[in-house]
């Protein structure tokens, strides 16, 4: 199936490390000063997205620094639509939490922040108050979710208490250079090695991303925007994926000589080598 990630907002406040945030906001502010998607513009936008297509809240930035995220998140659900939210939880209140408790998530992923400095989220009070809401509440497929780096890690022992009295582990994601845009071993890796040859196809084709003034980009690691499939304001979702824009991407998976993003992706995978990733070459 494939879905649509929603990026309420350009901006996040959290400024993790392993989130190139610069780069987002630098390329989105030569396109449009919409910074944040209303409701009315969520509307606008899912009309023109077939009913069987999963809605996924997260994006290039966390999606409830947008006040009006649980509003649209609540309208989706209502329209019929399957979706799945991965926050941090920063902006989010209990009201939002009341709006959507019940709603039948496919994942509601919560990513926490360990004590390895990766990550820039205050657990304080107001924190570990919505954590145990959202945990009191049971909310329908609740997951935890770290970000794995060499170095050792811990959560904050509040943190650590809650998961255990919870019985909750964290699933841990593994630290990556999303596609060359992320800073990591103290230098912002721009160039990764160019994977050559024929690619197997990846299923982030299927995720493209929309960005709050309607743009909608190849997938979650087009942080520099390089490849805008095409606008909800002018075209439907389907016709998104007949852009020439789109083919060449698609094209770009056996053809080498054409540049895409995918072709600096740690997720990319090599046909015939079955080489599973930019940073294991």
């Amino acid at each position: 199936m494939r879905a649509l990630e929603i990026t309420t907002n350009i901006g996040c406040k959290n400024k993790c490390r392993y989130c190139p945030q610069k780069k987002i906001i630098s390329a989105y502010l030569k396109r449009s000063h919409i910074t944040d998607m209303n409701l009315s513009m969520f509307k606008d936008y899912l009309k023109k997205v077939p009913n069987d297509k999963i809605i996924v809240f997260s994006g290039f930035s966390e999606p409830f620094l947008n006040q009006e995220c649980s509003s649209m998140i609540l309208y989706a659900h209502r329209c019929g639509y399957k979706i799945s939210v991965y926050t941090t939880v920063v902006g989010m209140k209990e009201s939002d939490i009341e709006l959507i408790k019940d709603i039948p998530f496919l994942v509601f992923g919560v990513h926490l922040p360990y004590d390895d400095g990766q990550t820039k989220i205050e657990v304080n009070n107001t924190y570990l108050k919505i954590i145990n809401k959202i945990v009191d509440y049971k909310i329908n497929n609740l997951i935890f979710l770290g970000i794995q780096s060499k170095k050792i890690k811990t959560l904050p022992p509040a943190l650590e208490e809650l998961l255990k009295k919870s019985d909750f582990s964290v699933i841990n994601e593994i630290m990556h250079t999303r596609a060359g845009n992320v800073q990591m071993k103290r230098k912002i890796v721009e160039n990764p090695n160019r994977i050559n040859g024929k690619l197997e196809f990846c299923n982030r084709l299927n995720n493209p991303t929309l960005l709050p003034n309607g743009d909608v980009v190849l997938c979650c690691m087009d942080w520099s925007l390089k490849h805008i499939l095409g606008n909800l304001l002018e075209i439907d979702y389907m016709d998104l994926f007949k852009t020439d824009t789109f083919l060449d991407i698609v094209k770009g998976f056996v053809d080498e000589n054409i540049d895409t993003l995918c072709r600096y992706c740690d997720f990319a995978i090599i046909k015939e080598a079955n080489c599973t990733s930019v940073n294991e070459q």
